[in-house]
């Protein structure tokens, strides 16, 4: 199988904006050359690396090396798209790979945050938003459980009119987690690396705990409407 088939063969029909330009082409790419390489490869093992990256990368956040952070925390992304990649195309996929995938998005997440936000210092600020921003996480997770996503397999709950640009172009509204975690965990510690300003990561955070207070109430007015019809 050539790269184009299986990149077509393995697309979502709708993806993250930051999915779209970089984890979607680069996971494609490292797929196809994993499954050339190790034919017999188990995507719960690409899940296993993408969790010992996950958690590299939270250390260094809290160590301060930032740039190897950013790096090793999008190759770890990148692998969380190629162990479904694999999976579907070795015909590997199972409840228990599902599950472990979703535990290991989790359990990265956690890391980072808490990395992030104690590697910036341990005054109050930091530390209210790692706890903000986890406890956002998990009530927002907690919703879902109670609504179902309007196109399978997509990333959101939300997704934009059927014949919009958006839509057209294969693309989420901007927001979903891809996007979120690519201002948190890239743009804003690297614009804070350049200008020796922890308010630029720390700002990061807080924009993203608004964001997902906001996806927050989007999801339980959906929900409410759900339990009143």
């Amino acid at each position: 199988m050539s790269l184009l088939e299986m990149h077509r063969k393995t697309r979502r029909s709708l993806e993250a904006w930051w999915g779209k330009c970089f984890l979607v082409p680069a996971s494609s790419l490292i797929a196809w050359l994993l499954l050339r390489l190790l034919p017999r490869v188990h995507p719960n093992q690409v899940t296993t690396v993408s969790l010992v990256l996950g958690a590299s990368s939270g250390a260094l956040f809290f160590l301060g090396y930032t740039i190897s952070a950013v790096i090793v925390y999008q190759l770890c992304m990148v692998l969380d798209w190629v162990d479904g990649k694999v999976a579907r195309l070795t015909g590997k996929t199972s409840a228990f790979g599902a599950f472990y995938d979703g535990l290991v998005n989790h359990l990265v997440y956690i890391f980072n945050v808490i990395g992030l936000g104690f590697g910036l210092g341990l005054s109050w600020q930091p530390v209210a938003m790692v706890a903000l921003l986890l406890g956002l996480r998990g009530i927002n997770n907690y919703l879902n459980d109670f609504l179902e996503r309007e196109i399978e397999g997509s990333w959101s709950h939300f997704v934009a009119a059927e014949q919009s640009w958006l839509s057209r172009n294969g693309l989420l509204p901007p927001g979903s987690f891809p996007d979120k975690h690519a201002i948190m965990f890239l743009a804003c510690p690297l614009a804070g690396y350049i200008t020796n300003d922890p308010m630029y990561p720390l700002g990061g955070m807080m924009l993203i705990a608004m964001m997902d207070g906001a996806l927050l109430l989007l999801k339980a007015r959906k929900a409410a409407r759900g339990l009143f019809q």
